[in-house]
């Protein structure tokens, strides 16, 4: 009786073994797809209205970080730049 269920235990844990395996090559095999993938830089709904000329309500800009408050401070002076990096 012993020796049956250690059996039956080992076959269950053979088959999870197996599809953890199979598991982890699907997921080296997405992995290797998504590496060859670029990176791409998309301008924000900021840049866009600076660039177009267009008004940008900022909604509670008041709770912006410091750094955030900073980088826009830049834009309200006389000739105010924008530098993004």
């Amino acid at each position: 009786q012993f020796c049956r269920v250690l059996k039956t235990l080992d076959m269950n844990v053979s088959a999870e073994a197996d599809c953890l395996v199979l598991d982890v090559n699907n997921f080296l095999a997405l992995a290797s797809k998504q590496a060859e993938g670029v990176f791409e830089w998309r301008e924000g709904m900021l840049v866009d209205a600076l660039r177009e000329g267009h008004w940008l309500l900022i909604d509670n800009v008041n709770f912006c970080s410091p750094a955030v408050l900073d980088r826009l401070n830049g834009l309200l002076e006389p000739n105010g730049v924008l530098t993004v990096s």
